[in-house]
């Protein structure tokens, strides 16, 4: 009888290592035990990073904005120190090919949000000015319509 016992607790601790873990909260979209990293008004602000890559290159930024608020924010655009131009970006199919093109806002309606990801929306870092390396950070000023000005630390992530 022991045995059975030992056999349905490892199955248990088996099965929980192999849930899914996609890095989500399921149903609410955010990233798990995430925090804001940054409120303005009814903006918050989850998850910087960009990615990291070499002088000269261009990598993305990603985040996840949600709005509290009755009225929907707008992002407007961007500028990160470490890129000599900085755009927000979205990906696109043109019939079998994903491209990516500049947007003029990225919308974040009233109560709800948008997160910047890879084949969705993102924030393009292009022309390096120098290496950007897994562990560092950089500063990212974000425009948005009501919030202003604000500026983030993006974590650098590996590729």
């Amino acid at each position: 009888m022991k045995h059975w016992w030992l056999v349905v607790v490892s199955l248990v601790v088996l099965l929980s290592a192999c849930g899914s873990n996609d890095g989500m909260q399921h149903g609410s979209g955010m990233p798990v035990g995430n925090m804001p990293v940054l409120t303005v008004g009814t903006l918050e602000i989850y998850a910087p990073r960009a990615m990291a890559g070499a002088k000269g290159q261009t990598t993305g930024g990603f985040l996840t904005l949600k709005n509290t608020g009755a009225a929907a924010e707008r992002l407007l655009g961007a500028w990160c120190d470490a890129a000599t131009m900085t755009q927000v970006h979205e990906t696109v199919m043109d019939g079998d090919v994903m491209r990516m093109r500049e947007v003029e806002s990225i919308e974040v309606p009233a109560g709800g949000m948008v997160e910047l990801k890879h084949g969705g929306y993102h924030i393009m870092l292009m022309d390096l000015k120098q290496d950007l390396k897994a562990g560092e950070s950089t500063l990212c000023t974000l425009k948005f319509e009501s919030a202003g000005e604000v500026t983030v630390s993006f974590v650098v992530m590996s590729r």
